[in-house]
């Protein structure tokens, strides 16, 4: 059985049983991202890149609101046709997804959590500020937690902003070249951009490593 996850949003500026457009779509948007990070991780799977089919498995969701509520309902949707059975990395996904929206319910950042986990539970802290003032999020039916969004710290989620000057090293993996105008475009596995303009014999470049002045 997957876990049957709810975020009653509580103030919601919305009838009951209706979200704003852009509010929902920021909202199933930022789930999915989590989901995928930790499927990413329950799964030792690659932090970049297109996620296996595994992964896929394990953080597909199934959202919908409540009847007659502003309560935003999440579970795994698991694998059409498969038995009833919950394989330890779904449970652990199910864990995992609860004790993260208890933590950042406490303004808390557990040593667990990697950057790119952090990154994506920024943008769902953000979704459910702009959507309600208040949340209560339960598991199964049963309360785990209640909270003031506007007390949550994005800057507990945040990774620090490295310095706006001097040489930074920027690993990654490389997905664009341009040999005409010798750009290269690199991804980190938080999914930060860069763009490195005039590269030296770029043709040589494999994406690994590249010292940077800023």
């Amino acid at each position: 059985m997957t876990t049957q996850f709810e975020f009653h949003l509580v103030g919601a500026d919305a009838p009951e049983g209706e979200l704003d457009a852009d509010q929902l779509i920021a909202i199933v948007g930022s789930l999915k991202e989590v989901a995928t990070k930790i499927g990413r991780s329950e799964t030792s799977a690659e932090p970049v890149g297109r996620a296996p089919e595994r992964v896929q498995q394990v953080a597909r969701l199934t959202i919908g609101l409540a009847p007659g509520s502003t309560t935003v309902r999440v579970h795994r949707t698991g694998v059409a046709g498969a038995l009833d059975f919950v394989s330890a990395e779904e449970q652990a996904f199910d864990e995992k997804f609860d004790e993260l929206v208890q933590a950042f319910a406490r303004d808390e950042r557990p040593k667990w959590v990697g950057d790119s986990l952090a990154l994506a539970t920024s943008h769902l802290i953000s979704a459910l500020k702009q959507t309600a003032p208040a949340v209560e999020f339960t598991a199964e039916g049963q309360l785990r937690c209640a909270f003031q969004t506007g007390a949550i710290h994005k800057e507990v989620w945040q990774t620090p902003t490295p310095p706006s000057a001097g040489v930074v090293t920027f690993t990654g993996r490389l997905y664009a070249v341009n040999l005409k105008t010798h750009r290269l475009q690199v991804r980190d596995d938080v999914g930060n951009e860069v763009a490195l303009l005039r590269v030296v014999d770029d043709a040589r470049q494999g994406g690994c490593s590249t010292p940077m002045s800023r």
